[in-house]
């Protein structure tokens, strides 16, 4: 009700003449002072005065009061006439404060309504002084009110025409404007009547210049008597439409590809022929796509090596390709239409079956493994699965299978080499522990019969002859542990436990540790430890293992140097500033016989020595670079080493930088 009011405006507008003039006859034909034409709008517990004649203020200019001032209202509730010749008697609204705010004594009210019948309100009469209606009272309102009516509905058909005419033209519009092609053509002479600028644009033509065309200029396929003869059924009436696909050809001569639906209509203005195309050139090329991706998919399908088949929801085979025929060992026309699970051995069909409705639209692919008896041979193969839902429910499951049966005996045996080898390390393990304690027991005991005889009133002589054993014993003794360090990096069982360790004191180990080695060889060379003031008083790294580096590169560097120096040199980052987080350099240099460039990465490699004749001399197992370096790696740490130009006091300088960052391993 409430929508129908506002549409119709008979509620919140302006006064319009149309009703007023009604409101006017009323009070001169009657001769009262007051005639309203009064709306109930129970949604908002108003009446509204469409129009209003002779009603005093404030209600002539608010147009409205409450519902509790409303005589109308009993007229839309009853749907007849209300007459009240005093309503202060009146029983039915004697206690109405419009009786006072209105100034309301005598009424009279017909009711009005809508154009489905519905009562909206009233035509109404009002005398501020009792009065007796009449029988021509009556029937004189009862005219005018369904006057009110009348145009009530006149004002609904006029917005019915409006809106009616503003959908057609926005419908024309739409028409007009769409990127379809729409035509209408005469059914005598076939000349185009009205051409959409969809069709024009598509076409290339002026709609003055169309005008001039018919249907079968614009289609190359047709002859003149051949369109008439594939036009006259539906001229005849004998269908209703038809459809069908062509070609047009634009103004400027290429052609395209249309979907076209003509129809034969009949209204006021005689027949016609109208015409839906829908340009298809992008439907040609996906359906050329698709045969292509078919034909594609069929060359696939049939010569891939793997087993393929696609199954209904119920997996039961629709398509197999050769291999997998060849896989279960029966013809394609005698799998197609079986159960899937079927050609495999009972006592997995449940499994598969289970296997194959675990997808869902979440995850619809899966694999599984299937071993068993499959042509007579043992095969392990990889399903391969995904199952095609459309809105939620399971349509096909397609599946590719992969033979892995070598892969698995492959596989099978490298987890038994695995295990020899893990043997075999244990193995080496228990042999390392008892060579070392086999080896270096009874070398200890050599060692100390030699320092013995050295100590001992003996010849001179015997005494150098003990000191060259000695030495051999400790060159022995050297290679053991550097075979030893190697075995254990080989076999991953080199631990670093880095901790926050005093540098100076370590430092000093290592210079101790250089001049006793320097003492047994009996060498006249100089060392030096130089630790430079940024150098932070802890550490974090591995005292032990940066000892064994640092010892390792103590000895090479005695071991070719005949004469003058070997130093040590502690510091953070680079001398000229270092910042909290520089790593931790330890250089240690020599002025022995240095190292030629194209060699110096060879040295770092196993069992590699520089060969010359400094080296033969000073013979070894070219261990103890490789395994010092692989080492620091393990720490996070680099080793290096340069040669300074002829003209710099050192010769060769290896350089240990630490990372301030934990290491682990």
């Amino acid at each position: 009700m409430e929508q129908s009011l506002r549409r119709l405006s008979l509620v919140d507008s302006p006064p319009t003449e149309d009703f007023d003039r009604f409101t006017r006859l009323v009070t001169k034909a009657l001769g009262v002072p007051v005639a309203l034409v009064c709306v109930i709008d129970a949604a908002n517990n108003r009446q509204f005065f469409t129009s209003a004649c002779g009603l005093n203020e404030p209600w002539a200019s608010q147009r409205q009061t409450p519902l509790s001032h409303s005589f109308c209202k009993h007229v839309v509730a009853s749907g007849k006439p209300l007459m009240v010749e005093d309503a202060r008697d009146h029983p039915l609204v004697r206690d109405n404060p419009a009786i006072d705010d209105l100034n309301i004594t005598a009424y009279l009210g017909f009711p009005v309504t809508l154009p489905d019948g519905e009562i909206l309100g009233t035509l109404s009469a009002i005398d501020h002084q009792p009065r007796q209606w009449s029988g021509d009272d009556l029937s004189v309102l009862a005219d005018l009110a369904a006057s009110v009516t009348s145009q009530i509905r006149l004002r609904a058909a006029v917005l019915i025409s409006e809106s009616t005419r503003k959908a057609a033209n926005r419908f024309g519009r739409i028409i007009e404007n769409s990127h379809h092609e729409v035509f209408t053509f005469d059914p005598d002479t076939l000349l185009f009547a009205n051409v959409n600028k969809g069709a024009r644009h598509n076409l290339g033509y002026t709609l003055d210049e169309i005008r001039q065309l018919t249907p079968v200029d614009i289609k190359p396929g047709f002859e003149w008597s051949e369109f008439e003869r594939f036009v006259k059924p539906l001229k005849d009436g004998e269908t209703s439409e038809l459809e069908f696909e062509t070609h047009h050809e634009r103004k400027d001569g290429t052609r395209y590809p249309v979907s076209i639906r003509l129809e034969h209509h009949h209204d006021a203005g005689g027949a016609v022929f109208i015409a839906f195309c829908i340009d298809i050139t992008e439907r040609r090329h996906l359906e050329h796509a698709l045969l292509e991706e078919s034909e594609n998919f069929s060359a696939l399908f049939n010569h891939v090596n793997e087993p393929m088949a696609i199954l209904e929801p119920d997996t039961t085979i629709l398509l197999a390709n050769p291999a997998c025929s060849d896989l279960f060992g029966h013809p394609i026309e005698d799998l197609v239409g079986t159960r899937f699970a079927y050609h495999f051995s009972k006592n997995t069909q449940i499994e598969i079956m289970r296997n194959l409705a675990t997808a869902t639209p979440q995850n619809p692919s899966f694999s599984f493994v299937q071993e068993q008896e499959l042509n007579g041979q043992r095969k392990t193969m990889i399903w391969s699965n995904i199952t095609h839902f459309v809105n939620g429910k399971a349509t096909k499951i397609s599946l590719i299978a992969n033979d892995v049966t070598e892969l698995n005996a492959a596989k099978v045996r490298a987890e038994e080499s695995a295990a020899e080898a893990k043997k075999a390390i244990e193995i080496r393990k228990v042999f390392l522990a008892n060579m070392s304690h086999e080896v270096r027991t009874p070398l200890n005991a050599i060692m100390g019969l030699f320092q013995l005889i050295q100590m001992a009133d003996v010849p001179e002589r015997q005494k150098k002859q003990a000191q060259v054993g000695l030495d051999a014993s400790h060159h022995l003794l050297s290679q053991l542990v550097n075979v030893l360090e190697l075995s254990r990096v080989e076999a991953n069982a080199v631990e670093i436990t880095p901790k926050m360790t005093e540098i100076r004191p370590l430092a000093e180990q290592w210079l101790e540790t250089a001049i006793a080695t320097n003492h047994r060889l009996g060498k006249p060379i100089k060392m030096s430890l130089d630790i430079a003031e940024n150098t932070p008083e802890l550490f974090n790294l591995d005292p032990r293992r940066v000892t064994q580096i640092i010892n390792n590169l103590t000895d090479n560097a005695l071991k070719f140097t005949k004469s003058g120096r070997v130093d040590i040199h502690v510091c953070q980052g680079s001398q000229s500033g270092a910042s909290q987080n520089a790593p931790l350099e330890i250089t240690v240099s020599d002025t022995g016989c240095g190292i030629v460039v194209e060699k110096r990465a060879a040295i770092f490699e196993r069992f590699v020595q520089v060969d010359d004749a400094q080296t033969r001399e000073n013979s070894g197992s070219g261990l103890g670079l490789a395994i010092s370096r692989e080492l620091a790696e393990l720490m996070g740490a680099s080793l290096d080493v340069t040669c300074p130009s002829p003209q710099g006091c050192y010769a060769t300088i290896f350089s240990l930088r630490l990372k301030t960052v934990e290491y682990s391993r």
